[in-house]
C-alpha cells in the first residue's frame, strides 16, 4: 500500500564538523520516524565540514532510503536552513521539519509537533531548561524582545532548530527570506505569525552538547548578534511592501484571515 504524502515528511538537517554524532543522530531520528510510521526524506547540508561528515553523511545516504545529502562550501548555518528548505519543495511531501546536527534534542518530542500538525502551519518546539551557554541564553531573549517591539509577534523561543512547516504554507513564504540570511528561522518565525494558521509552541526537552563545538564563541557571538538584529530589522521594515504580495501567494496555496494583512500593516 502506497502511503500518502500526509505521513511523508521532508527533514533539513544543516551539518558543519558533526563527525562525532552526526551518524547516531541520523539513525535515532530514522527510527523514531518509523516508529510513528511517517516516511523521512532527509535533505543534509554538508556546509564545507572540514571533518569526516561529508563522508559519514554519503555513506548513510546509501542505506537510508530518500536521503539526499548537499555539499556546499562553508556559507553558515543560517544559509545551509534556508537552501535545505529550497530543496524539500520539491519532495512528494506535506511536511517539513528542520532539526540541528547537534543532539541536543529528543526525538519522542517530535511526537508533539506531529500531532498538532493539522491545527497549525508553523509548530515551534520551545526549548524549556534550556541548555546552552548563559551568553546565547541572554541574546536569545533579548532578540525576542527586540521582535515583539518591532514587529508586534510575542514569539518565546522564535530562533529554536526544531519545528515542523505545513509545506504549503512554507512554499508561499520562502520567497520572502533573502539569501544569504544570517537568521531564517526568525523570520520565518514572524511570517508563521502573521500570516500562518496559529502558529504554536510546544515545550520539548533540550540538552547539552556533548560533542564538537559551537561554530560561535566570543567575539564571533557577538558579531553574529549584532548581524541578527540588523538583518531581523530590514526583513521587518520590507514585509510593509511585501504584505500584499505575501497575501496573494498564500491565498492560492488555501485560505487566509485578511484581518492578518491588516495586522501587519499596524504592526510594522
Amino acid at each position: 500500500m502506497i502511503k500518502s504524502n500526509q505521513n511523508k515528511c521532508s527533514v533539513v538537517i544543516p551539518v558543519y564538523n558533526e563527525e562525532e554524532c552526526i551518524e547516531g543522530v541520523i539513525q535515532s531520528w530514522n527510527r523514531q520516524f518509523i516508529k510513528m510510521e511517517i516516511t523521512p526524506y532527509f535533505i543534509c547540508i554538508n556546509d564545507g565540514s572540514k571533518d569526516q561528515s561529508g563522508r559519514i553523511l554519503d555513506e548513510l545516504a546509501k542505506e537510508i532510503p530518500h536521503m539526499k545529502v548537499i555539499h556546499q562550501e562553508n556559507s553558515g548555518h543560517g544559509e545551509s536552513i534556508r537552501r535545505g528548505y529550497s530543496h524539500s519543495l520539491t519532495d512528494d511531501t506535506e511536511y517539513v521539519f528542520q532539526i540541528d546536527s547537534d543532539n541536543q534534542f529528543a526525538p519522542s518530542d517530535f511526537q508533539h509537533l506531529w500531532e498538532a500538525r493539522h491545527e497549525s502551519d508553523l509548530i515551534l518546539g520551545r526549548r524549556k531548561d534550556r541548555k546552552d551557554p548563559l551568553t546565547r541564553k541572554i541574546i536569545s531573549s533579548v532578540l525576542s524582545d527586540y521582535v515583539y517591539n518591532l514587529s508586534g509577534c510575542e514569539i518565546l523561543d522564535a530562533n529554536t532548530p526544531f519545528r515542523l512547516y505545513n509545506k504549503k504554507f512554507l512554499k508561499s513564504v520562502l520567497f520572502s527570506i533573502p539569501v544569504g540570511s544570517f537568521t531564517p528561522n526568525i523570520m520565518l518565525s514572524i511570517l508563521g505569525k502573521k500570516f500562518g494558521r496559529n502558529l504554536t509552541e510546544t515545550p520539548v526537552k533540550h540538552f547539552e552538547r556533548t560533542t564538537g563545538t559551537n561554530s560561535l564563541l566570543s567575539f564571533g557571538l557577538l558579531k553574529a548578534c549584532l548581524k541578527s538584529f540588523t538583518q531581523i530589522y530590514h526583513f521587518i521594515q520590507s514585509l510593509r511592501y511585501q504584505y500584499f504580495t505575501i497575501e496573494k501567494s498564500t491565498k492560492q496555496s488555501y485560505s487566509n484571515s485578511t484581518n492578518q494583512i491588516d495586522d501587519l500593516k499596524s504592526a510594522v
